[in-house]
C-alpha cells in the first residue's frame, strides 16, 4: 500500500510539473510578437508613416499620442525586434508603453496625452475597433479597455459553465 501511494505521488508530481511548464511556455508564447523582426528606413518622415509601416510588417496595433503623428523622424532599422524599434522611435519622449499580450496591441502613452491615434494593418483590426484615421480620447480608451475586459470575463465565465 505504501509503495502504491509513493508511485501515485511521483506520478502526481510529474503531472503537476508538466502542467506548470506548459503554462509557463504558453505565457511566453503570448508575447512572442514583441520579438517580431522589423526592417524600415525613413528620412524626415512623419511618425504616423513610420508606425504605419511597422504595423503593416508586424500586424501589431499601435496606439500613440496624436501630438506625435506629425513629428519628423529619421532612422534605419534592419531586422530588429519590434520592441526595440518602438523604444528607439520614442527614446526622446517621456513615455510609458502598455502591452496587451493577448491582443497583439500596444499603447504608447506620453505625459499629458489627451487623444490617441491608431497605427495598424487593416486586416487585423475588427470593424468595431477604430478606423486608422479616427482619434480617441484617453477617457474613451479607458472605457473601451474596460468594456473589452468585461467581455473577456463573460467569455471565460461562459466557457466555465459547460
Amino acid at each position: 500500500m505504501l509503495a502504491h501511494l509513493k508511485n501515485l505521488s511521483i506520478v502526481f508530481i510529474t503531472l503537476l510539473s508538466c502542467m506548470l511548464l506548459s503554462t509557463l511556455a504558453a505565457g511566453q508564447n503570448q508575447a512572442e510578437w514583441l520579438n517580431d523582426k522589423v526592417t524600415v528606413r525613413f528620412q524626415e518622415e512623419p511618425m504616423s508613416t513610420v508606425l504605419g509601416e511597422i504595423a503593416q510588417q508586424t500586424g501589431i496595433a499601435i496606439l500613440y499620442d496624436e501630438k506625435l503623428a506629425d513629428q519628423k523622424v529619421t532612422g534605419s532599422y534592419k531586422e530588429i525586434k519590434f520592441s526595440e524599434a518602438i523604444n528607439r522611435l520614442f527614446s526622446e519622449t517621456n513615455k510609458s508603453i502598455q502591452v496587451f499580450k493577448n491582443e497583439k496591441k500596444i499603447i504608447v502613452k506620453t505625459f499629458g496625452a489627451k487623444q490617441f491615434v491608431l497605427a495598424s494593418s487593416a486586416e487585423d483590426v475588427p470593424n468595431n475597433f477604430l478606423s486608422e484615421d479616427k482619434l480617441i480620447t484617453a477617457v474613451e480608451l479607458q472605457k473601451m479597455q474596460r468594456q473589452r475586459y468585461n467581455e473577456y470575463r463573460k467569455r471565460i465565465a461562459n466557457d466555465n459553465e459547460v
